[in-house]
């Protein structure tokens, strides 16, 4: 039978983390394999109370398709988040998602031609390994030690391959855990910056620290547009929660 699948398919052969999900689902198994919150510390009650209230006093509006770029409040929301933590944005250059899952794939989709080398940590997360795997992406992997990335090994990396982008997870790596040194985050960028290299800046843990002071962000240090932060709420609220905003259908996520 011919083959009408896209050539880009040929290698993939499911989806690591669907079957991560799976042993979740199971009772009798603790997994530490998925970065899943726990279920009893969801503001059920209060997120009860919001819905209602938003449902009463906005249903027609928050019911009906909105903008592709997400509901303007959350952006403005957004925006103030981001400042609050070095970053200046406009709502000209915010996207809300359907998830950090999908800022992966449109960055792939929009950076990466067959064969174009993108830079990773060494180790990194499964889930943006097999997106670029998807778009036929080289990756190639910068060595790591216990405070992130070995700048001298980036360096050396980016003049070898010549990258589209770098791929990072600087706080809280997944699945490391390591926390890249604070005297390493303005570096990290100035070198990609100097390369040509954007910086795919994934920070869905940022907030999840209980002990120590907040690290700037990898975007609070960019001068001329060189990185693209990823945030969420998906491990601070509920990774459940769909804001349901676009004119196309399209379910998103308060992410960015």
């Amino acid at each position: 039978m011919e083959n009408r699948f896209a050539e880009r398919l040929a290698g993939v052969d499911g989806s690591a983390i669907r079957e991560i999900f799976k042993l979740l689902a199971n009772p009798d198994i603790i997994s530490f394999a998925g970065g899943n919150p726990a279920p009893e510390s969801f503001p059920k009650d209060a997120l009860a109370e919001i819905a209602a209230d938003v449902l009463k006093k906005q249903g027609e509006t928050v019911l009906q398709y909105g903008a592709t770029k997400g509901y303007a409040p959350l952006i403005e929301e957004v925006i103030r988040i981001s400042k609050a933590e070095g970053a200046e944005i406009g709502a000209e250059n915010t996207l809300i998602l359907s998830g950090s899952s999908q800022g992966l794939e449109l960055m792939a989709k929009t950076f990466i031609d067959k064969g174009d080398v993108i830079l990773v940590e060494a180790p990194t997360f499964v889930g943006a390994l097999q997106t670029f795997k998807t778009y036929q992406a080289n990756l190639v992997a910068v060595d790591t030690d216990d405070d992130g990335i070995l700048l001298d090994d980036l360096k050396r990396k980016i003049e070898q391959h010549k990258p589209k982008f770098f791929y990072v997870i600087p706080t809280f790596q997944n699945p490391s855990g390591v926390t890249l040194a604070k005297d390493r985050r303005q570096a990290l960028v100035e070198i990609c910056a100097a390369g040509g290299v954007k910086v795919l800046e994934d920070d869905p843990y940022h907030r999840l620290r209980y002990s120590g002071e907040p690290l700037s962000t990898l975007k609070s240090f960019d001068k001329n547009g060189t990185v693209v932060r990823l945030i969420s709420f998906s491990k601070t609220i509920s990774p459940g929660l769909r804001v349901g905003r676009g004119d196309r259908g399209c379910g998103h996520d308060p992410e960015v």
